[in-house]
């Protein structure tokens, strides 16, 4: 597939985008990734988001962004979870207003 135009969802602009497929890796969870190059640089790709045609892809859009924001959803509510136990354990940060600010929250 390597140099073929394909059609691919863009997870973080929550849309269907057309490419190049670049390249192939595995990644360290174990997914064929492609590296498909744009107009606006280069994505990583799963395979299962990559279509030959931009009908297939656009079709799958609203359940794979469904899918996505109920993910979201989850780690945001785990996060919080987490937080709690981390200030149980550790207690209140001393200067999160100072890392905040520096570190982009």
């Amino acid at each position: 597939m390597l140099g073929k135009k394909v059609f691919f969802i863009d997870m973080k602009t929550r849309e269907v985008k057309e490419g190049t497929i670049l390249s192939e890796v595995i990644s360290q969870s174990g997914y064929v990734v492609s590296i498909i190059v744009d107009k606006e640089g280069k994505h990583s790709v799963e395979t299962a988001l990559i279509f030959e045609n931009k009908a297939d892809a656009d079709k799958r859009l609203p359940e794979v962004l469904t899918i996505k924001d109920a993910m979201d959803s989850k780690v945001e509510e785990d996060k919080k979870v987490l937080d709690i136990m981390r200030e149980q354990v550790i207690g209140k940060p001393e200067f999160k207003e100072l890392a905040d600010e520096y570190f982009g929250k």
